[in-house]
């Protein structure tokens, strides 16, 4: 029977201790290097999740906008024939009655419009903030 040393046992046990300490540091660095890489893909994932929901934002607000603009144009010719209907009515001999409820519904239309857009101004836009807001923390939370 062949009688090894222990000093070759030591040496043994030190060396597969070695060994398996560079094998966990090897294993740590390859698992640090895929959570790097996955968080790095997540933060590009989340990037272009929120440039589309800048861009639908800004998408709804320019379609708002062009509405409003619309209406607003709608609204600027019903108040002209309405002008011209009260100067047709002052212009027509007896008939100063009809013309001051002319002049009355003139100018409750212009306070109404004007207050309607402002208040169609700010209910736009705080529509499309509070859309944007839910877009961004479902695009941000949907990987979790």
């Amino acid at each position: 029977m062949i009688r090894i040393p222990a000093a070759w046992y030591v040496t043994a046990g030190a060396l597969a201790l070695a060994g398996w300490q560079a094998l966990s540091a090897y294993s740590a660095r390859t698992e640090l290097a895929e959570l790097r890489a996955e968080a790095a893909q997540e933060t590009v994932r989340r990037i272009e999740s929120m440039q589309e929901v800048t861009r639908y934002a800004n998408q709804s607000r320019a379609r708002y906008m062009a509405d409003a603009a619309g209406l607003a144009t709608a609204a600027d010719r019903l108040r002209q024939r309405l002008a011209d209907h009260v100067r047709r009515a002052q212009a027509a001999p007896g008939s100063p009655p009809a013309s001051d409820a002319c002049v009355v519904h003139t100018e409750l239309l212009r306070r109404a419009d004007e207050r309607v857009r402002q208040l169609a101004t700010i209910a736009d836009e705080r529509g499309t903030a509070g859309e944007a807001c839910v877009r961004a923390y479902e695009s941000l939370t949907k990987g979790d």
